[in-house]
């Protein structure tokens, strides 16, 4: 018997809808909701949505069996989908999300952040609950294998008791440093506010604020620096355990652990050294972010198995957002 095959309609063929690996054929680098869910053997997508014409055509090349609309209202009753995806300009998540429930899909994957004002978010999470939709936040890193086993070791307390951190971030708080809110509420524990520099705030293209802030996660202090995107990008998180020290680079992709020797000039202090075997076990596989995302939504689907990120844990990021920002004006 051959396991069944969900619906999926794509709301939103842009970047992470679409564009972001169209010219990319090999499956090592899986970036975007099509190829994605294209790519796993229990999807079919069957439609999409966008208003720009040019991007219908492209994704029917890549998916020709679909049928595409300008806009959710043209899809015609009788459509059923196992899931929808929203991955349209944030500022359309909440319009969408109402006309997507009328679809009752059995689960909504929802791009980050949830929607750009708090009490969108708040009203997003109360429909859902209201409708009893499941939605699981595009967060990439929480279905990560390797962020995964290192939650897990965190747990454990395998690196010993946290200390501090530090995390650089940049293109704004709500697009970009969520991310790295979101993978510390992960890894640690929820995080809680501690102080926001006002004279460290800066809006960046589009109107996404910047700010340097501190958040304590298990007791210590991890403070979050912005750096803005006319330099450079970057997604970087330092973490200083008792045993080790725990280094996050190049937006997730690299993990780096350093452990305690002795100093070899000055035989009563310790210093910090590269331990190879440690990063080794920990890499991860953002590479093919969005096809971890997609196994996750399949394992629920097909076997109840928990989501790694829902409306819940994407709202308990949204609420230190909002705290970040009201502090920061």
């Amino acid at each position: 018997m051959k396991n069944k095959k969900y619906k999926v309609l794509i709301i939103g063929l842009g970047n992470i809808g679409l564009n972001y690996d169209f010219n990319i054929k090999s499956k090592k680098f899986i970036f975007s909701h099509t190829k994605a869910f294209k790519i796993h053997p229990y999807f079919e997508i069957v439609a999409g949505v966008d208003p720009d014409s040019k991007s219908r055509k492209k994704f029917l090349s890549l998916q020709p069996t679909a049928v595409v609309f300008n806009s959710i209202d043209e899809i015609p009753n009788g459509f059923l989908f196992d899931i929808i995806v929203i991955s349209t300009p944030v500022h359309l998540h909440f319009k969408c999300i109402k006309k997507s429930i009328k679809l009752n899909p059995r689960l909504i994957l929802l791009e980050k952040p949830i929607s750009p004002q708090y009490s969108h978010d708040i009203a997003i999470y109360n429909l859902l609950k209201r409708k009893k939709i499941p939605c699981s936040v595009n967060y990439i890193r929480r279905a990560d294998p390797g962020f995964k086993k290192l939650r897990y070791a965190i747990k454990k307390n395998k690196f010993g008791k946290l200390k501090a951190g530090s995390c650089y971030y940049s293109n704004g708080l709500l697009n970009n440093g969520s991310h790295y809110i979101d993978l510390l509420n992960f890894l640690l524990t929820p995080g809680s506010f501690l102080i926001s520099h006002k004279n460290f705030s800066s809006t960046e293209k589009g109107g996404d604020k910047i700010s340097l802030f501190t958040l304590k996660y298990k007791n210590a202090p991890i403070t979050f620096i912005p750096v803005n995107s006319k330099n450079y990008g970057i997604g970087e998180i330092d973490l200083l355990f008792t045993n080790k020290r725990l280094k996050i680079s190049d937006f997730g992709e690299k993990v780096d652990f350093f452990t305690t020797k002795t100093d070899p000039y000055f035989e009563k202090y310790k210093r910090l050294a590269h331990d190879k075997k440690y990063s080794d076990a920990f890499q991860t596989d953002l590479n093919r972010y969005q096809l971890n995302m997609v196994n996750e939504l399949y394992a629920f689907l097909s076997k109840g198995a928990p989501l790694s990120s829902t409306i819940e844990t994407a709202l308990s990021t949204s609420i230190l957002c909002e705290k970040i920002l009201k502090k920061a004006k």
